[in-house]
């Protein structure tokens, strides 16, 4: 009895000798490329070179294709690198391989820098500045911009001190001089500057526009050696005119 269980003994231990050995031999015959081991007879590509593991050495077997790796909807070239959560990765083979780290990569937009992450929008369309290049992510609302009290739409002109400005992603922009806006009144043009009183109220010429500017005194108009407060009429050649602000405004026909 004793001696069968030695032969049975000294079976699994030449059984398992066996294994180990095939276990080594299979190790040796390995091959390493960074962190990842290769099987005997695998292949791998460097640059344009093709390569095969054989006894545990690289050789040279030949020319590899040319290699792509793929990120989405874009197609990289093999040994193109791109930047994921400040993680660097290059395109090796046809697969990604991280190759340290990325430093922030800003964006331009005629001379304003944009750091990673902001956002513009031109023409209602929204962009991202990702890895140094601006990608659209969206649309945007209507943009607007403030000056005082007064709310202006994106594309809008302002003009301060005679420069121009406009209103572009939600910030003023220079873009030139402006010329002296002057105010209408009907057919009639007033200066900068220039006041007019509309009943007992002062309004004056700024920017373009006609601001409240106090109050008016009485105002008279004068015909002939007549004068007439403002606010009466009168009739020439059946013509009917009233007294506004010291001046005659034709107002239809008299009967």
């Amino acid at each position: 009895m004793k001696v069968k269980i030695l032969n049975y003994a000294l079976m699994l231990c030449m059984v398992g000798g066996v294994f180990l050995i095939a276990d080594v031999a299979e190790a040796a015959s390995s091959c390493r490329y960074g962190t990842r081991n290769y099987r005997h007879g695998s292949y791998r590509c460097v640059a344009t070179r093709k390569l095969r593991c054989l006894n545990g050495r690289w050789r040279l077997s030949g020319r590899c294709g040319r290699s792509t790796c793929r990120f989405g909807r874009r197609t990289y070239r093999s040994g193109a690198y791109r930047c994921t959560l400040r993680r660097k990765y290059r395109c090796v083979g046809g697969r990604w391989v991280r190759a340290g780290r990325c430093r922030p990569a800003n964006c331009r937009f005629g001379r304003r820098t944009y750091r990673s992450g902001a956002y513009r929008c031109l023409a209602r369309r929204k962009y991202q500045c990702r890895s140094g290049r601006w990608v659209r992510v969206g649309r945007c609302g209507p943009v607007t911009c403030r000056f005082g009290r007064r709310t202006y739409r994106s594309g809008a002109y302002r003009c301060l001190a005679r420069r121009k400005y406009q209103c572009r992603s939600g910030r003023w922009v220079r873009v030139g001089r402006c010329g002296p806006a002057n105010c209408r009144v009907g057919r009639r043009v007033y200066r900068p500057g220039a006041s007019r009183c509309v009943g007992r109220v002062r309004f004056r010429c700024v920017r373009g526009r006609w601001a409240r500017a106090g109050r008016c005194g009485a105002t008279v108009c004068r015909y002939g050696r007549r004068v007439y407060r403002n606010g009466t009429y009168r009739c020439t050649l059946r013509r009917k005119y009233q007294c506004r602000s010291g001046r005659w405004v034709r107002r239809g026909f008299c009967r």
